[in-house]
């Protein structure tokens, strides 16, 4: 006896007997470009160097918790430079937080930084 809660982001991969089972099923839907907007300002810290939200809320489909994770990647990786957060930083972030989800792109969609990505996306630079 209890409250046993689950989440999943693969609910199309439940078994359908144990599905079955599930009393309430509360469904999140990812957030649409207004919402990455206000995700990003959230994130992104005071003295970022990017006016970009607008670009990156639009051009990719981001959820709450990989907006997060590319702000905290491009944060780690500005840290030891000990400079603020440029929109570059986060375009890297976000290619790879699309790349480990399998969710691959190309660099034409990264706009006026797909000349600054490529190096990261070729491997010269980490």
């Amino acid at each position: 006896p209890g409250i046993v809660l689950l989440a999943t982001n693969r609910r199309d991969q439940l078994d359908a007997a144990f599905a079955r089972r599930m009393h309430a099923v509360l469904e999140f839907p990812s957030p649409g470009p207004a919402e990455r907007v206000r995700l990003w300002r959230r994130y992104l810290p005071a003295d970022a160097c990017t006016d970009d939200v607008d670009f990156l809320a639009q051009r990719f489909a981001l959820t709450g918790a990989e907006i997060r994770k590319a702000v905290l990647a491009a944060e780690l990786a500005t840290s030891a430079a000990e400079r603020p957060v440029a929109t570059l930083d986060v375009c890297i972030a976000v290619w790879s937080v699309l790349h480990a989800a399998g969710r691959l792109m190309s660099v034409d969609d990264f706009g006026p930084w797909r000349d600054g990505l490529l190096p990261f996306v070729r491997g010269e630079r980490s």
